[in-house]
């Protein structure tokens, strides 16, 4: 009964707009709240398992990336790190950077989703890269794709993490790019769920591994938001 109502009030909104002649507004992608922690186990093989997750599902539906090619919770007791992902990307010095940023950020995004607080050493990491990323960008003159600016979403989580903060014109990419991330993997919560339990399971995945658990990247529509950049994701129009 409550979706009746709601698509009879929608399809009434809609028949009003046209009678009054008022232009409906740009669509804006409001992001849901991050899901409570308890929604999934926080343990560290999990954690690590979601944070790799996010990094692996944002790189395999970025145009810039040719493969994704090992994704790991499976390192060394002396590696520092908790994972790694292994993948290559085209020479297109303009996406290459972008891209770069949002998957970079994506495991940051993924943690905060599963579990409301995140890894400070992993993603330290991440956010220390993506901030190299993110002035190179700013001092060569270039830009994130303009349809980013329609993500909108929570403030990033990572200011105080800086001990010197980075310029306004930096922090502006790398809070979009974060946006960019989180916005791709709420859209893709079940796919990024799928390959969580893949990794859990297996702990080291190849290319036809992360294909199994996201679908093919061959033949995928450019769709809505995501058109300048990423591929096969339904987020706004």
């Amino acid at each position: 009964m409550i979706a009746l109502v709601s698509a009879a009030l929608s399809r009434f909104r809609h028949w009003l707009t046209r009678l009054l002649g008022v232009a409906a507004p740009a669509p804006v992608l409001a992001l849901p709240s991050a899901p409570t922690a308890a929604a999934t186990p926080d343990t560290p093989d999990t954690r690590a398992a979601v944070h790799e997750a996010g990094h692996t599902l944002v790189a395999w539906y970025c145009t810039a990336v040719t493969d994704v090619y090992l994704v790991s919770i499976d390192v060394a007791p002396e590696d520092p790190r908790a994972g790694f992902v292994s993948y290559r990307m085209a020479a297109c010095p303009a996406a290459w950077a972008a891209c770069t940023l949002v998957v970079r950020l994506a495991g940051l995004a993924a943690e905060l989703l599963a579990f409301g607080t995140f890894n400070a050493r992993e993603s330290g990491r991440d956010l220390a890269s993506a901030r190299e990323v993110a002035e190179e960008l700013v001092s060569s003159g270039r830009s994130l794709p303009a349809a980013w600016s329609r993500v909108t979403g929570p403030a990033p989580p990572f200011a105080a993490m800086f001990e010197v903060a980075p310029a306004p014109e930096v922090a502006e990419v790398l809070a979009q790019a974060y946006r960019v991330a989180r916005a791709l993997l709420v859209a893709s919560a079940p796919r990024h769920t799928a390959l969580t339990g893949s990794l859990l399971h297996g702990r080291r995945l190849v290319s036809r591994d992360v294909e199994r658990a996201l679908g093919s990247r061959v033949g995928v529509r450019l769709a809505g938001l995501f058109k300048s950049g990423f591929v096969g994701l339904e987020v706004g129009s």
